[in-house]
């Protein structure tokens, strides 16, 4: 019975070492202003609508898309404004590619203006992580739209669109 029990143990302890959900060590990306903004379908709406009906603006994007703008909507009335995303100049070049491959550090952020925030992707030894940020560092933990478990879940959830936490495609 002890054998099974430690075996049980030792498969959730792996089992959960092996997600991609440490928001613990996403370190926060100070130059995030010097980063490079993304030119993408959703960059291109200049602001998230808001959850009244306003979402046809999106209807004719992918699923994905229309999952982001779902899920953020209910960020600020009339929704969450304008987003930005960006990407740390050192990892350009692994996002251009669209591989999933990236360094490790934090490689990408999806900004939202209106209620300076920062969604942060990094990577370590190749697996992403997420987390959230004030734009000045302050580290929000939270649940719904802003958790990481949300995060993980779009991120890993759109495997068409989405490699290794890099989601898009390119342009």
């Amino acid at each position: 019975m002890k054998k099974v029990l430690l075996l049980l143990a030792s498969t959730v302890i792996i089992a959960f070492s092996s997600l991609s959900v440490y928001a613990d060590d996403v370190p926060f990306p100070a130059d995030w202003a010097k980063w490079n903004k993304q030119k993408t379908k959703l960059s291109a709406l200049n602001a998230l609508p808001s959850c009244d009906g306003e979402n046809a603006a999106v209807s004719q994007f992918p699923q994905i898309y229309q999952k982001v703008v779902e899920t953020y909507c209910g960020l600020k009335a009339n929704g969450p404004g304008r987003v930005d995303i960006l990407v740390n100049p050192a990892a350009q070049k692994n996002y251009d590619t669209r591989d999933g491959n990236m360094p490790d550090g934090a490689n990408m952020a999806l900004r939202f203006d209106a209620v300076k925030l920062l969604l942060v992707t990094a990577h370590k030894g190749g697996k992403p992580m997420y987390a959230v940020f004030t734009e000045t560092g302050e580290k929000v933990v939270t649940t719904g739209p802003l958790s990481v478990e949300t995060c993980q879940s779009c991120h890993t959830g759109y495997q068409a669109f989405c490699k290794n936490g890099q989601c898009g495609s390119k342009q």
